[in-house]
């Protein structure tokens, strides 16, 4: 009797979760992705792809949930399968951007950034994103932030950028991709993100003084996000650079 009974319940819990669809997986998922259970998520998004391996949302949400975790490599590549899967998710192609963009990736992380312009032509992001891919140059601060997609419970990453360079011949012209940073700075001038973009750059063609003034610029923008302290932190590291210690205190 015991036997039938244990069989019985084995049956029952068998056919419920086969009963439950992709989007109750998901829905579950998110769940325990709010209440900080990031093991008991992965497991919901991974039990809702069995069901429908395209499922795209599925694949954002175990991207996030992986990054949340610290597996970058994982939550990139489950966030670049959903913006393949749904172009219209521009979260999914703004991070998966940046992702393509520190592997170096150069084109395939353009075109991420030029299908979000396309819906998004101001996009502040997006515009970062597009002019990093032209210049060859990975932006750790706005990379990363992508892709944590504000955990806050990460650490800052230092230094503010890194460049990485691309060969001379396959560059395009450096007025293009200056004027696409300048460009997006002008159009948003409270965005503290696009005025250390517009710094970094000149940082990285060694152009000092104009990236000291965008700096200072950026430095003067009291925005109350977490950017306004990636502007002190990208400002002393400047200063340090340029052997300014007291500026960097």
């Amino acid at each position: 009797m015991k036997n039938r009974l244990c069989m019985a319940l084995a049956l029952a819990l068998l056919l419920a979760g086969c009963s439950r669809s992709p989007e109750k997986y998901l829905k579950k998922g998110q769940e325990y992705f709010a209440a900080g259970k990031y093991s008991a998520a992965v497991l919901e998004f991974r039990n809702a792809l069995k069901k429908n391996p395209r499922f795209a949302p599925a694949h954002f949400e175990l991207g996030r949930t992986y990054l949340a975790m610290g597996g970058m490599e994982e939550g990139g590549q489950s966030i670049v399968t959903a913006a393949e899967i749904d172009p219209n998710n521009l979260d999914a192609q703004l991070v998966a951007g940046n992702f393509l963009l520190m592997q170096r990736k150069f084109d395939e992380a353009r075109a991420k950034a030029e299908l979000l312009l396309k819906k998004e032509p101001r996009s502040v992001p997006g515009n970062i994103l597009l002019a990093n891919t032209m210049a060859g140059k990975v932006d750790l601060n706005g990379s990363i932030g992508a892709l944590k997609l504000g955990f806050d419970h990460e650490p800052q990453i230092l230094p503010a950028f890194i460049a990485v360079q691309v060969p001379e011949k396959e560059r395009p012209e450096p007025e293009k991709i200056e004027a696409r940073f300048r460009e997006t700075a002008n159009q948003n001038p409270r965005s503290v993100e696009a005025r250390l973009a517009l710094a970094n750059y000149y940082l990285l063609t060694r152009r000092l003084e104009d990236a000291d003034r965008e700096y200072q610029a950026a430095l003067e923008i009291d925005s109350g996000s977490p950017a306004s302290e990636d502007a002190n932190l990208s400002y002393a590291y400047f200063s340090i650079l340029n052997n300014r210690p007291d500026e960097a205190e």
